[in-house]
């Protein structure tokens, strides 16, 4: 039996609900720094919300992208059976903040 289809993210709404699920998860069972990661995701994606009235599909699709760039890049040394995660999962929020592309018009 395969796993459920993903519903897709096609709007800034999808994108803001499924963040708030995981901050409700990592509010629930994580530490407070994995949760503020969050946090700041949500902040990104409204920002690109509000600067895009027209929530257009290229944006929206470009936000997702940025959004599931940040959060690979942030979780994937969780999965890692390392000593360092916690170093290396610090450099990848401080180093890659999703904040490149709000406000520069793109659509």
């Amino acid at each position: 039996m395969a796993p459920p289809l993903v519903p897709p993210c096609i709007s800034y709404f999808d994108q803001l609900s499924a963040v708030q699920g995981l901050t409700s998860f990592a509010n629930a069972h994580w530490y407070e720094p994995m949760a503020h990661v969050l946090y700041r995701v949500h902040e990104f994606v409204t920002a690109n919300m509000d600067a895009d009235p027209a929530h257009t599909p290229k944006r929206v699709e470009r936000t997702l992208h940025e959004v599931n760039q940040f959060l690979g890049a942030a979780f994937t040394p969780l999965a890692a059976d390392s000593s360092y995660w916690w170093r290396e999962f610090s450099t990848a929020v401080v180093h890659r903040v999703p904040v490149g592309f709000v406000g520069h018009g793109a659509s």
